[in-house]
């Protein structure tokens, strides 16, 4: 505890929890200097009395010199502020994690070495026409995007609605989608979201449960139709999650999915964050890593209109 007489000069908002690592390091590099400089042209007591009470300014405020934050957040790079950021980030998708499951497959089938599906001519198949020859989707009117077909959304809300209660038949959708024994599977809940695992393998991590329901279904749907079973893992769960792109009706509590824009803020960054997620659950479908929003689409779609060409989903 502080002495009543410094506690207050104390700046919570700039130390504790919201303490900038990037700040008070170029604080603390800007009182080495001076406490030098006063050691050089003074003594070297002078010298430890200017580094000690430059150390308790910087404690007690969290900085110096005033403007520190502008200072870092010009010259620091991004991706060095973005490893200390204590602001709070959005849940992001882990990479998928399934190469024991293709390199267990390509031993036990020699013609299914292939990462992709092929088409009649042996060429990889092409996500987006698999799923018009699905039904799962449909272009636009004006023939530039694409769409859910009203069949296919309604046979996969359907699916959620009997999965969305039945943990055991969402693992077992999930691992049919992942190409895993369900003896071996399960699900965990996670600090960042679900996690699948086969044993003790973790194959991937969705953002929200919402986002595990939406693929559980969208594979429940397509096993119904041909070519399914015949792609990949790999493939499979890239296409379900691509799917989650044309959302309109949010899987898990049934109200507008569409894309939202946030600006987050901390002591010396401000990103975009882009997010595919329920506008009545706030469910989290599809996310955009902090680094990626300059790549995101500069027309945000209304949220009853879902997030048709988001990243993971296909654009013309």
């Amino acid at each position: 505890m502080l002495p009543d007489a410094l506690e207050q000069y104390r700046q919570p908002a700039y130390t504790g929890t919201n303490r900038c690592i990037p700040c008070t390091a170029v604080n603390v590099a800007i009182a080495l200097v001076l406490s030098a400089f006063a050691s050089f042209v003074g003594t070297p007591f002078l010298g430890f009395l200017v580094l000690g009470g430059s150390l308790l300014a910087i404690y007690l405020r969290g900085y110096l010199v005033p403007g520190t934050p502008e200072l870092t957040k010009q010259y620091f790079p991004d991706w060095l502020l973005a490893k200390f950021d204590t602001a709070d980030a959005p849940p992001i998708e882990s990479e998928p994690n399934l190469s024991k499951q293709r390199t267990e497959r390509d031993e036990t089938d020699d013609d299914s070495s292939s990462a992709t599906a092929t088409d009649e001519d042996g060429e990889p198949a092409d996500p987006e026409q698999l799923l018009l020859e699905m039904d799962a989707v449909q272009e636009t009117a004006d023939g530039e995007d694409l769409d859910l077909t009203d069949s296919f959304e309604d046979e996969l809300l359907a699916a959620a609605d009997d999965l969305r209660d039945d943990e055991d038949a969402r693992t077992a959708a999930i691992a049919g989608l992942l190409g895993v024994d369900l003896e071996t599977a399960n699900i965990h809940q996670e600090v960042h979201g679900p996690a699948f695992y086969d044993d003790t393998d973790r194959l991937h991590r969705w953002p929200s449960e919402g986002a595990l329901l939406a693929d559980a279904s969208a594979h429940r749907v397509l096993s119904e139709r041909d070519r399914w079973s015949e792609t990949p893992a790999q493939q499979r769960l890239g296409i379900a999650r691509a799917l989650r792109s044309f959302l309109a009706t949010c899987p898990l509590c049934g109200g507008d999915v569409g894309l939202t824009q946030d600006t987050v803020s901390s002591c010396c960054r401000d990103w975009d964050v882009f997010a595919v997620r329920c506008a009545d659950c706030d469910e989290h479908f599809l996310e955009l890593e902090p680094g990626e929003a300059d790549e995101a689409p500069e027309q945000i779609a209304p949220e009853s209109e879902g997030a048709r060409g988001v990243s993971g989903g296909f654009t013309r």
